[in-house]
């Protein structure tokens, strides 16, 4: 992966997206994004588990929709205590595993084949085979918080 950060914006949600009604709609940009489903699919999806248009999203909510997904798995978190993360996504302690922390870049560069959604403190981004897909300019360095793996 070169050093430079990737632009791939909406690559694959393009129908139905209009920044104009949503603009903190990441996390429904990068699911749709790594599941290969349309925006509007994805934004009822987050809607149907609490999510409220201009509001965000939180992780526990992105956690609750992506159970509906089999091919979606809970890939692990990173940094933090074992308590605090569990805590913080609504889940049972042993569900996750926590690793060492790592930034954004780190994380893409180190996994060059698959499909992850990434979490960070304040948002949601895709790493496909190596590659940030998101916004134009994401935060590389940011920290990981917690990774779901799309297979």
């Amino acid at each position: 992966m070169k050093n430079e950060i990737v632009h791939r914006i909406y690559a694959v949600c393009n129908t139905g997206y209009n920044q104009s009604l949503d603009d903190k709609d990441c996390a429904v940009r990068a699911i749709a994004n790594a599941l290969k489903i349309e925006y509007q699919e994805s934004f009822d999806l987050l809607k149907k588990y609490g999510r409220k248009a201009g509001e965000g999203t939180t992780p526990s909510t992105i956690h609750n929709a992506l159970k509906e997904f089999p091919n979606v798995s809970i890939f692990g978190a990173f940094g933090g205590k074992n308590e605090f993360v569990h805590r913080r996504y609504g889940m049972k302690q042993g569900e996750i595993k926590v690793y060492h922390g790592t930034s954004v870049k780190s994380f893409a560069k180190a996994r060059p084949k698959g499909t992850y959604i990434v979490l960070t403190t304040t948002h949601v981004l895709v790493v496909r085979d190596g590659e940030i897909v998101g916004n134009k300019y994401e935060r590389v360095r940011s920290h990981v918080d917690i990774v779901y793996q799309v297979n």
